[in-house]
């Protein structure tokens, strides 16, 4: 090493410095392009979930008018309902697999010959709710809370679509089945199970807005008393039309509290991303400057022990000269 020249001794230093920054701003760059590539994920996950839940909705309302159809009322609004299904349907990146499963379903219903279509149809909902389900672990970890309150909700809307049809089905048959019975008595624990969930693990704002919207409203009310009473007292004198213009408005409302957990969801998810972006441009930035000075310090340095060296050597010189000249 003694024989290399200070130069390249100085160059050695700043190369090595500006290979360890380098190192180091790689690392601290992938860590972030890594969450903002996650962010960007999530933030399409929650736009496939908006959708499926959009396809759910307007799924369960088939379901409940099917089930009337299935029990001898008329298809009108059965024919209107299956077109917004459709246009839910067409937005789903599994609707290959659906449309054929759903155009059976509806050919059985049609013929009033299948007493499993309600089954299969609550089947098709399931596998999306599932599917709905597992991006819990596939979600920015923020994101999850905001998940599960929509999956609560969306549980307690499902057993309600359920009840809807079973109910709608039984009040236009005027009569009720031990099998359907023991259907509306374990949905009715299932709601008030999910009910009481997510009352114990969400915020209290969350829980008084569900009341505000949802179960403080009169016809909410009144459709949980309907079912009580079934549950009690085996009634089906209930006016069929009634009973699911009330359900339905309840869902609905569920359905509006429902699309503002996801509205916030998707907004959380918009923020993450924006959150990343910014970084990394922040990130970015620094590196470049940090890198910059590092070079501008390195040569203005550089140049100034250089000076000081060649100085000091000119000055050795003349005074060494200046002995020899005067020993002469």
């Amino acid at each position: 090493m003694s024989n290399i020249g200070i130069k390249f001794k100085i160059m050695i230093i700043v190369i090595v410095g500006l290979i360890g920054l380098s190192i180091t701003s790689i690392y601290t760059l992938n860590s972030i392009v890594k969450k903002r590539s996650e962010a960007e994920y999530s933030e399409k996950i929650v736009n496939v979930i908006i959708k499926q839940n959009d396809f759910i909705h307007e799924m369960q309302k088939e379901r409940g008018l099917s089930s009337g159809v299935l029990s001898g009322g008329d298809n009108v609004k059965l024919i209107e309902q299956r077109k917004n299904v459709d246009a839910m349907l067409e937005k789903l990146d599994e609707k290959n697999e659906i449309i054929p499963e759903l155009s059976s379903i509806r050919s059985n219903i049609d013929q009033k010959n299948s007493n499993s279509a309600i089954g299969q149809i609550t089947k098709i909902l399931r596998k999306e709710v599932i599917a709905i389900n597992g991006y819990s672990n596939k979600l920015e970890s923020n994101l999850v809370d905001d998940l599960k309150r929509i999956i609560i909700v969306g549980e307690i809307k499902e057993s309600f679509g359920i009840l809807r049809a079973t109910l709608n089905g039984i009040f236009t048959k005027k009569s009720i089945s031990k099998e359907d019975y023991n259907k509306v008595v374990a949905l009715n624990s299932v709601i008030n199970k999910f009910m009481q969930d997510f009352d114990e693990y969400n915020p209290k704002e969350f829980s008084e807005e569900f009341d505000a919207i949802t179960r403080k409203k009169a016809d909410f009310i009144d459709a949980i008393n309907i079912i009580k009473n079934v549950v009690a007292t085996e009634n089906t004198s209930y006016d069929a039309a009634s009973w699911f213009s009330k359900i339905s408005i309840s869902i609905d409302a569920m359905r509006e509290f429902e699309l503002k957990l996801l509205d916030n969801m998707q907004k959380d998810a918009m923020h993450i991303k924006d959150e990343a972006n910014t970084q990394l441009i922040v990130r970015s930035i620094v590196i470049v400057v940090c890198i910059l000075l590092m070079l501008l310090v390195s040569i203005f340095v550089g140049k100034n022990i250089i000076r000081g060296i060649d100085l000091t050597k000119n000055s050795l010189k003349d005074f060494f000269d200046f002995l020899n000249n005067k020993t002469n």
